[in-house]
């Protein structure tokens, strides 16, 4: 009697203890580590490293703070020249290189001072992530005891370290694309179409993404969808116009400088890894590839799509479009990853929603956790940024051989059948 009362506790407290213990003890520790391994590249003028949160995330207090004054947030001299406001003397030159519309969305907390600022942003990266996998578990009509085992698969992901450390805005980017899961799968189209908006924030990084969008609105006739977007978009717009009416054209004008910064650079990609070995043994990388893969992507993808006439079901499609798509974008670093952390938490919360036995669902987990570790380790051998090209590549793997095994419990009987159909049946209108 005492055994079963513990083990039922034991069930429902372990959840929420994990959780615990990632956001205080493997978060900090995660970032902590990271900031001594990047120590040497992100010096302060003094020769002390850079704190976690500042590196990457004073390029966007730098262009609100430069913009606020009328100067140009896309000129690296006006984003040096408001080092003095932050307190903060880096060595090396920023850039900011995102749409202006990140200047507005983000501006209540572009608008403190610099310290509080890159804390309440390292905060508000680890909430949207959160909510990001709060998303994906109600677009799977999750039941509250799987809750939380999907919220750890969201934070326990090597890519969010990254984000957390340089101070990025992939939880916001997650957020977008996770929103917009949840909103089509309610049939919300208009709230769908305005978390596209949050995606666009790295268009880049889900080019192939918005292809599949585009596929998807036409085929089923979402118009809406397009009609939320522009709403969002054009709104946004009008309140950055407002604000600054030159922005727009310094961020044109800056397109030069950023293909030119791009092509100096080895990302952690399939066009980084390409150029990289070609570089090494040549001595030079062709800047022709960071064209000429994601045209081939894109070309591949409308041929799955048109060929075989492709129905687009996003519980079951997503995981392969985002990994092809941050794979053979033409830029992005291991930070940029973040998104796919959607895939684990998807795989996640069907392992926990099926009916399968406490030792497989261990299996599966175990794999996930095995890779995250895996990776995690690796990155103590060398600095990460651009030398895991391959983890998207990991990702799907693992996501191809979980869906593979609960393709057959649905086959069998075992698992919920709906892995294999569309998860939004009760809103479908054929």
């Amino acid at each position: 009697m005492i055994g079963s009362i513990l083990k039922a506790t034991l069930r429902k407290v372990a959840p929420a203890s994990a959780l615990a213990a990632v956001l205080l003890f493997a978060i900090p520790l995660g970032t902590e580590h990271l900031r001594q391994l990047y120590g040497s590249w992100n010096l302060l003028s003094d020769g002390t490293i850079a704190p976690s949160g500042t590196v990457d995330f004073y390029a966007y207090w730098g262009a609100f703070q430069a913009q606020k004054r009328g100067l140009n947030p896309y000129d690296p001299g006006s984003l040096e020249r408001m080092r003095s406001f932050a307190g903060l003397s880096l060595a090396g030159t920023n850039y900011y290189w995102n749409p202006p519309w990140l200047l507005v969305l983000a501006a209540p907390v572009l608008n403190l001072p610099f310290e509080k600022s890159a804390s309440l942003w390292m905060l508000l990266s680890i909430l949207l992530s959160i909510l990001s996998a709060v998303l994906m578990w109600a677009s799977q009509n999750g039941q509250p005891p799987f809750l939380i085992p999907c919220v750890v698969a969201g934070i326990c992901f090597y890519p969010m370290l990254e984000t957390l450390y340089w101070g990025q805005v992939g939880a916001l980017v997650t957020l977008g694309v996770a929103g917009f899961v949840w909103a089509t799968w309610c049939r919300r189209d208009l709230l769908a179409g305005s978390f596209l908006i949050l995606a666009s924030l790295k268009p880049h990084l889900l080019y192939l993404f918005f292809v599949v969008v585009a596929y998807w609105v036409i085929v089923e006739r979402r118009y809406r969808v397009l009609v939320g977007t522009f709403a969002a978009g054009a709104s946004l717009g009008i309140l950055v116009w407002l604000w600054a009416p030159d922005v727009f054209q310094h961020w044109l004008g800056n397109s030069a400088r950023s293909w030119e910064h791009i092509s100096t650079r080895k990302s952690a990609n399939l066009v980084g890894f390409t150029r990289g070995l070609i570089s090494d043994f040549t001595g030079s990388a062709p800047s022709w590839l960071l064209v000429a893969i994601p045209i081939i992507s894109v070309l591949a993808c409308l041929a799955w799509l048109l060929l075989i006439r492709k129905r687009i079901e996003w519980s079951r499609d997503l995981a392969p479009v985002l990994c092809c798509s941050v794979f053979t974008a033409p830029y992005g670093w291991s930070h940029d990853h973040l998104v796919l952390s959607l895939v684990q938490v998807t795989t996640i919360g069907l392992v926990f929603g099926g009916d399968i036995e406490g030792s497989k669902q261990r299996m599966i987990c175990l794999h996930w956790l095995a890779f995250q570790l895996l990776v995690l380790g690796l990155s103590f051998s060398f600095r990460p940024a651009f030398q895991f090209s391959w983890f998207p590549l990991g990702v799907f793997f693992l996501w191809l051989t979980s869906s593979s095994y609960l393709s057959e419990q649905a086959t069998s009987g075992k698992c919920r059948a709906d892995w294999m159909q569309p998860q939004n049946q009760a809103f479908r209108q054929e």
